[in-house]
């Protein structure tokens, strides 16, 4: 992903994982350290595509139907800052682009 950069998210309705409940995209946000490391300790496939890096978000909305503390971007920067992780559940530490 390019860095320094403003991205604008594709907006279109799509389902969350579950496939129950459908919303309008942006780019995933959350908003502390803390946070971005509870909420991947949740994902158990696709860890090698998964990290933390700080960024700017612009337009932001929650994601009222996660029960994490989610919020959505209309707009996103990323720094060049990639941001240590703990193991996951898995003992793995998730590495790759978000």
């Amino acid at each position: 992903m390019p860095t320094d950069k403003w991205l604008t998210a594709v907006k279109k309705r799509v389902k969350d994982g579950t496939s129950k409940t459908t919303y309008l995209s942006g780019w995933h946000i959350l908003l502390n350290i803390e946070e971005c490391e509870d909420y991947l300790l949740k994902f158990t496939k696709r860890l090698d595509k998964l990290k933390i890096v700080e960024c700017e978000a612009r337009g932001l909305r929650p994601k009222t139907h996660s029960p994490d503390n989610v919020w959505l971007a209309d707009q996103i920067k990323f720094s060049l800052k990639e941001i240590k992780k703990r193991p996951n559940q898995h003992g793995r530490m998730p590495i790759g682009p978000s």
